[in-house]
């Protein structure tokens, strides 16, 4: 991290931050920058473009390079200093609560198991007076036969 915000200030030595190239197109930009890094010294000396916007182009996209290496090794640190030790005390202490939820849970489970055999049992409850209302109805048993019947 310490030489990331080194190579920060080096670039930044330049004071290129305060020319204003709001007018210049990004895409030309990058493209300049691009043959800057990638040119030999003596190529760059004997370009027909203005050398110092092709070198004010490497500046800018170093400095934004340099920003970026800066910023990711930050977010990096902040993970591994700060949030994963934040999330490990908390997966202990759910772990620690765990043992106290057993019973609760297991007392949940047996109700909602009576719960749904009572609903369960009140549904078919509920079909067969359905069934037995129903016009011409002959009960469940017979209905039952009946459907068989057809089948068969």
């Amino acid at each position: 991290m310490a030489r990331a915000m080194e190579r920060m200030q080096e670039i930044s030595v330049f004071g290129l931050e305060r020319v204003n190239l709001s007018r210049v197109p990004v895409n030309r930009l990058n493209t300049l920058a691009r043959y800057g890094q990638l040119s030999k010294a003596q190529t760059i000396e004997r370009a027909p473009e203005p050398k110092t916007a092709l070198l004010t182009a490497v500046v800018r996209n170093l400095e934004a390079q340099a920003v970026d290496d800066a910023l990711d090794l930050f977010a990096l640190l902040m993970a591994n200093r700060l949030i994963n030790p934040a999330r490990r005390a908390s997966d202990k202490e759910r772990l620690a609560v765990l043992p106290q939820l057993e019973k609760p849970a297991q007392t949940l489970a047996r109700a909602s198991k009576i719960l749904v055999e009572e609903l369960d049992q009140r549904r078919v409850r509920r079909l067969s007076q359905l069934v037995k209302t129903c016009p011409g109805s002959v009960g469940t048993e017979g209905a039952v036969s009946r459907i068989g019947v057809r089948r068969g």
